[in-house]
């Protein structure tokens, strides 16, 4: 299962072996004006709305974001607050008490930030605290 490859000659250091064109990712959303807190990763996650939200079925990402769960309920971002306290003073907690991608002040100004992007994000489409998460 699976993919490989195997080498037919010699490969030296510095040798490209493999080249990805950058139009074949999926990279973060390019937002020159980016409020000063959102990092890649919430770019990506705006990418990833833009693509499922706006471009729905017509997004080259299409067949890919179908296959991507929808809900993540052994993620404890998003445990219920008994759940969390469960895991007190274990090395997830000191990991969950940093900053992360969905804190909830950076959730609540990235969701006004979108509602104020018209041009990316049209009317229509409603990005909100649930969408983010």
């Amino acid at each position: 299962q699976g993919r490989g490859a195997v080498a037919q000659e010699q490969i030296t250091a510095g040798d490209v072996i493999l080249q990805i064109p950058l139009e074949a990712c999926l990279t973060p959303l390019n937002i020159p004006d980016a409020p000063p807190f959102m990092d890649e990763q919430q770019k990506l996650m705006l990418r990833l709305l833009y693509e499922d939200l706006v471009l729905g079925v017509e997004s080259k990402w299409r067949p890919y974001l179908d296959l991507l769960p929808r809900q993540f309920p052994t993620m404890p971002l998003w445990f219920t607050p008994a759940e969390l306290k469960l895991l007190r003073g274990t090395s997830v907690d000191a990991l969950l008490s940093g900053q992360h991608i969905a804190n909830s002040k950076d959730l609540r100004a990235m969701a006004a930030w979108c509602a104020s992007k018209s041009d990316l994000f049209p009317s229509h489409v409603t990005i909100g605290i649930d969408e983010l998460r």
